[in-house]
């Protein structure tokens, strides 16, 4: 998560710091293009990463490999786990994302803390659903969709800025 948010912070803001994304718009790309081509040469340095992640996993399946898949791997519990930690590693990159675009310093830093101080203010009703809920089974399926609209809300407003920054481009190209 570390790494992705780094990668998120860096994706524009060495345009917008050194004044060149206005160079980036004259490119016969949209702006969506441009954008998702400079996610995918970033996302390759996540490659180590997730290679480290799959000998962890391969590590902890000491014993039969068939049993772990079946009794750890495959369990509901682990997936909602999972989905929730892929979920929210995703509004952590597009929170930053989108202050690394509005600010031309410090975007990582603050989103970081934005991000973090939402988590905290939004405990509390979580906690409050958590408690009172009469089927736990829904908790996670309602927060990842919940975040997932959130993170879409974020990737409208990130296209919609980058394509405010360029006179050239329309506003279908946002993101």
């Amino acid at each position: 998560a570390i790494r992705l948010a780094i990668l998120a912070a860096g994706v524009f803001q060495r345009e917008i710091v050194e004044k060149t994304l206005s160079s980036l718009a004259v490119l016969p790309l949209s702006m969506r293009q441009i954008a998702y081509r400079k996610i995918a040469g970033s996302l390759i340095s996540v490659v180590p990463t997730l290679l480290w992640l799959g000998i962890g996993i391969g590590c902890a399946a000491a014993g039969d490999p068939k049993d772990f898949v079946k009794d750890v791997l495959l369990e509901a519990e682990f997936l909602l786990g999972a989905a929730f930690m892929a979920a929210e590693t995703l509004l952590l990159v597009h929170v930053i994302a989108l202050f690394s675009v509005l600010l031309k310093r410090g975007g990582l830093v603050v989103g970081v803390i934005v991000f973090y101080v939402g988590q905290m203010f939004a405990s509390l009703p979580v906690g409050f659903f958590f408690a009172f809920s009469h089927s736990e089974k829904l908790v996670f399926p309602v927060l990842i969709a919940v975040i997932l609209v959130v993170t879409v809300v974020l990737h409208l407003v990130i296209g919609r800025r980058l394509v405010r920054r360029h006179p050239g481009r329309h506003e279908e190209d946002a993101l």
